[in-house]
């Protein structure tokens, strides 16, 4: 009578990953074809709600994403009731290029004071939903200036991979000079454009991508200037992802020594598939039996 070992196989095969499996980050749902945001529906509200997967640390400073909130704290336009002016509050702003009560064409960005710090950040989280692993991108967006400053600005950007710790994009980086005061009201804004593409990237399905701005004064905060993020967009580049099988073994050793005619408690182990194009195959080998769930169904 042959004895029998039995090993209780737990199979968790990530192959794809559908758009809708995804919450509360941007989703990258296609290579090829650009992901946008102009924040143009965000209303005209102090306290906005940014879109799904951006963040601001409005209320705390902070460098990491997770750390930093949804919501802005104030809301000015370049022209009408409420406009921005030289003695404007320091805030995270929701900017309108125009009146403020009725203008559509918004932003998002920062004016620092002496009782609101610089520098703050602007991030957002974009997560690969495809079945591809993304190998590079190229990203666009305007800085947008609303009011002058007689203390000079930055605008850096920086990417990553956990929301946490960041590469810089210098590329990205847009500076301003000191302006001869704070008084001068941009209607208009002024944009200035970048274009930044980030190479040697490998964002596996269900990964995320990071990015972030980040507003600095030179050498302090006071006297700043209003300055705002629109009109970004990314193009995700990629192929599909490197075919891989991974197993959690367990030592076909560790069942020890079974009598004949009696069966060894089960262990487990788990085996996962990424960028596969067919299903994974499980045979036991001679004297074992394998089951997908433990105490049932064992079979070779």
């Amino acid at each position: 009578m042959k004895k029998f070992s039995y090993l209780c196989v737990s199979v968790c095969c990530a192959l794809l990953m559908s758009a809708s499996s995804v919450w509360g980050q941007v989703q990258i749902t296609s290579t090829g074809a650009p992901v946008t945001e102009n924040f143009d529906t965000i209303g005209n509200s102090a306290t906005a709600t940014l879109p799904t997967g951006w963040r601001v640390d409005s209320a705390t400073q902070t460098t990491v994403y997770a750390s930093a909130t949804t919501t802005t704290t104030r809301s000015a336009g370049t022209t009408g009731t409420g406009a921005l002016t030289g003695t404007s509050s320091g805030g995270t702003y929701n900017f309108a290029s125009g009146d403020n009560a009725t203008s559509t064409d918004r932003a998002v960005g920062f004016l620092t004071s002496g009782s609101y710090l610089s520098p703050r950040n602007l991030f957002v989280q974009l997560t690969n939903a495809t079945s591809s692993t993304l190998t590079s991108v190229t990203i666009t967006y305007d800085v947008e200036k609303y009011r002058s400053g007689s203390r000079a600005y930055t605008i850096s950007f920086f990417s990553g991979t956990d929301g946490t710790n960041w590469t810089p994009q210098p590329t990205g980086d847009v500076a301003y000079p000191a302006d001869a005061a704070n008084t001068t009201i941009f209607n208009p804004s002024v944009a200035t454009a970048r274009t930044v593409t980030i190479n040697d990237l490998t964002i596996a399905p269900g990964a995320s991508l990071y990015l972030r701005w980040q507003y600095a004064g030179n050498g302090g905060s006071t006297n700043g200037q209003a300055l705002g993020i629109d009109n970004f967009s990314l193009t995700a580049n990629g192929g599909p992802a490197t075919p891989t099988i991974n197993v959690s073994t367990t030592s076909l050793a560790s069942f020890g020594n079974v009598p004949v005619g009696t069966t060894s408690a089960p262990k487990s182990y788990t085996v996962s598939g990424v960028g596969l194009s067919e299903g994974i195959t499980i045979t036991a080998p001679a004297d074992f039996q394998i089951s997908t769930s433990s105490g049932s169904g064992y079979t070779s």
